[in-house]
């Protein structure tokens, strides 16, 4: 009898684990796309992460795939997050401005827009587990000062970069000067250092509009 018992609970074992490794799907053989959690979790395991950088473990194409899968999600449901806005002086010569958006698990995306007197910068960062994975930046040039009348478009730079800590994985530019060749672009670190920097800000507003303290 208690052999029989075993043998019955041995099968049940094996038959759970074999549903656990089948993707979850609909009632039409599709695949579910995962919850906010499930796509958190997975986000941050460390074998996502790649080897072939410094501090990633994994492989780097499928962590490209994977962060621009979440940043598609992310930005699917910014509708849903909390909105923070605040101004931004110390970023340019003429200030700027920055959205923030967040949920329970804290900032998720941040648009910034900046403004000099010799043109604008703006774009967004991608924000997970409080460091930017995904920016999408453009520098437009004008020809002369803003407040010489009404200056034109000069020329202008757009980057879309995939980070892995401060490890660019991807970086793609296009140019519309050849004079924009000379200017050098930001490192990872550097856009690791203006994301904390805009995170920070986003913290500090959404803490005022929670009436408690921000964190540091």
């Amino acid at each position: 009898m208690i052999k029989r018992i075993f043998q019955v609970l041995c099968a049940l074992l094996v038959c759970l684990l074999i549903a656990g490794c089948e993707e979850v799907a609909d009632e039409n053989g599709q695949a579910r796309p995962a919850s906010a959690r499930e796509l958190d979790q997975h986000a941050v395991a460390p074998e996502t992460r790649p080897s072939s950088v410094p501090g990633c473990q994994g492989d780097a194409d499928s962590v490209i795939n994977e962060i621009r899968e979440y940043a598609g999600w992310v930005q699917a449901r910014l509708r849903e997050f909390d909105r923070d806005s605040a101004d931004v002086w110390d970023q340019s010569t003429e200030g700027g401005r920055l959205v923030g958006y967040s949920d329970s698990l804290g900032v998720r995306w941040i648009d910034v827009t900046l403004f000099g007197e010799t043109g604008k910068s703006f774009g967004h960062f991608v924000i997970r587990d409080r460091s930017a994975v995904a920016v999408e930046w453009t520098d437009v040039f004008y020809e002369r000062p803003f407040y010489h009348e009404t200056p034109a478009e000069r020329s202008r730079r757009m980057v879309a970069i995939i980070l892995c800590d401060t490890t660019r994985l991807s970086h793609k530019a296009s140019l519309s000067s050849d004079d924009l060749e000379a200017i050098p672009h930001p490192t990872g670190a550097q856009w690791q250092e203006s994301a904390r920097d805009y995170i920070r800000i986003v913290d500090s507003v959404s803490s005022i509009r929670k009436g408690i303290r921000a964190p540091r």
